[in-house]
C-alpha cells in the first residue's frame, strides 16, 4: 500500500493546461539557510478546473498536493543532478482547511500558492538550477497524525492535474 501511494506520488503529472512559475527573494543564500520561493499558477487551458493549496505535508508527500523538487549542480558548464530528499518530519501534520486550501481556476486566471509551504531544501554551497512540481492527485489522502479530523471530500473534488515550474538558479554560499 505504502509502495503503491509512494509511485502516486511521484508519477508523472497528467497534463491540464496550468503552468507554474517560481522565482526567489533572493536568489542568493548561506547554506543554513532556506530558499524561500514564490510560485504561481496560471490555467493556460480552456476549463475552470479545481486545485488545492500545498500545505503541512506536500513537501513528504503526505497530502494533495505534492511538491518535489529537483536540483542541478552547475559546476564548469555542467549540471550534475543532486538528491534533494524532503526534510526529516515530527509525525505531526497541520490539520487542513478546505476553505482556504481549495480553489477554483478558471481559463486564464492566476494563483499566488502560499510561501511558507514552498521551500529549497539546504543544499551545499554551490550554483544550482532547480525546478519543482506541483501534482494534485484527488486520490491521496492525508497521512501523519492530524490534530483535527476535516472532510476530506473537498480535496477528493479536485482535478488530478500537475504542472513543473520552469528553471530558477539560486547560489548557496558557505558560511563565513
Amino acid at each position: 500500500m505504502i509502495a503503491m501511494l509512494l509511485l502516486l506520488a511521484l508519477s508523472t503529472p497528467p497534463p491540464c493546461g496550468v503552468q507554474l512559475t517560481i522565482a526567489a527573494k533572493p536568489p542568493r543564500v548561506s547554506e543554513d539557510r532556506w530558499v524561500e520561493v514564490t510560485g504561481e499558477l496560471r490555467n493556460a487551458g480552456s476549463r475552470r478546473i479545481v486545485l488545492v493549496e500545498p500545505g503541512d505535508g506536500s513537501e513528504s508527500g503526505w497530502r494533495t498536493p505534492v511538491l518535489k523538487w529537483r536540483a542541478r549542480r552547475i559546476e564548469g558548464g555542467r549540471a550534475t543532478e543532486v538528491p534533494v530528499r524532503p526534510p526529516d518530519r515530527c509525525g505531526l501534520m497541520n490539520a487542513p482547511d478546505p476553505r482556504r486550501e481549495v480553489f477554483t481556476l478558471e481559463p486564464g486566471a492566476t494563483h499566488r500558492l502560499a510561501g511558507m509551504a514552498i521551500v529549497v531544501p539546504p543544499l551545499p554551497p554551490g550554483t544550482y538550477d532547480v525546478e519543482l512540481t506541483y501534482l494534485n492527485d484527488p486520490r491521496i489522502g492525508f497521512r501523519g497524525e492530524i490534530l483535527d479530523d476535516p472532510s476530506e471530500s473537498p480535496y477528493h473534488a479536485s482535478m488530478a492535474c500537475g504542472a513543473t515550474s520552469n528553471t530558477l538558479r539560486i547560489e548557496v554560499q558557505g558560511m563565513n
